[in-house]
């Protein structure tokens, strides 16, 4: 039997940008892979709305799947609509590059489909089912 791991990728700052580091963070579980790709669509959303992705790269164009000038249009357009999103720590500057946080469904999947920065990742693994039954075995034998 499969599990589908959703795993949080860890970060490292070098006084200039976030690299990735190996390794993550493990956040939920799920034994069907469809289920897992939602719930990293959803995770991944959430946290562009908290996450300047000019952090993650020396230059913009690094990160993204699309012209730079279509993505500042975009961004523009959301910040225009809804207004600059708020910085996540008080000594930062307000951030034209992150996903607003008003962004509606449609809007924040077209954010994602234009850059390349991802938070999370799904691991497979194999689950051992006979512990389980071992276990469920002894407490309704108990």
């Amino acid at each position: 039997m499969k599990a589908y791991i959703i795993m949080k990728k860890g970060y490292e700052y070098d006084d200039n940008i976030y690299n990735p580091t190996d390794g993550g963070f493990p956040q939920k579980v799920f034994f069907n892979r469809e289920d897992a790709q939602a719930e990293i669509i959803k995770l991944e959303i959430s946290e562009m709305k908290s996450e300047d992705i000019s952090n993650f790269a020396y230059d913009l164009n690094e990160e993204l799947n699309v012209e730079e000038s279509e993505f500042l249009e975009f961004t523009k357009s959301l910040n225009e609509k809804y207004g600059i999103p708020a910085p996540k720590y008080s000594w930062d500057i307000p951030s034209e590059y992150q996903l607003n946080e008003k962004a509606s469904e449609e809007e924040s999947l077209k954010y994602l489909e234009m850059i390349q920065v991802r938070f999370f990742e799904i691991e497979e693994v194999e689950v051992d089912k006979s512990s389980f039954r071992d276990w469920k075995i002894e407490s309704i034998i108990s």
